[in-house]
């Protein structure tokens, strides 16, 4: 499983100097991005090397779940009500339309959000700082971590697991 680890360089040639150290050691080109201002993406950076992913495949399970359950205990409760005539079928169904409901709202939620690194980030960010996001195996990614250094990525205390390893 891929891990995502960030690196923080003062300009866009040391983040281009950066993803080539990481390329030239088995990181692929589609596992490497770069964040950086608006005004600096729009200007300096190539389209394709944007990170340009939002949080919409976390929030989509997240409101999956929560739908599920908030639609489940709906027909719980509705079961108890003699009036509502509601019974156990009627309460799964009201949990899969609360599934379909809440991944709805939250994928609509979670696309307009911008992703994890550039809201942990974006003092750094607004600082004018070019953030290198890498996704490499653990084995790929600690032989990689010390030339990335001396091309003078700094790492910042960030690891995640990718969403949609490969």
């Amino acid at each position: 499983m891929k891990m995502r680890h960030v690196f923080a360089t003062p300009s866009v040639p040391a983040a281009e100097s950066v993803m080539l150290v990481a390329r030239r050691l088995g990181i692929g080109d589609d596992s490497i991005r770069f964040e950086a201002r608006s005004d600096i993406e729009i200007k300096r950076i190539d389209e394709d090397r944007l990170n340009v992913s939002m949080d919409f495949i976390p929030a989509a399970w997240h409101g999956t779940l929560w739908g599920a359950l908030a639609g489940f205990v709906a027909g719980l409760i509705g079961m108890l009500i003699p009036a509502f005539g509601v019974t156990f079928l009627g309460a799964a169904a009201l949990a899969v339309v609360g599934a379909l409901v809440g991944t709805w709202a939250s994928v609509l939620m979670g696309s307009a959000l911008p992703d994890e690194v550039r809201r942990t980030f974006r003092d750094q960010i607004a600082a004018g700082q070019i953030l290198v996001v890498i996704d490499a195996e653990p084995e790929t990614f600690n032989l990689a971590e010390p030339a990335i250094a001396d091309a003078g990525g700094i790492r910042l205390p960030f690891e995640s697991t990718t969403a949609l390893s490969e």
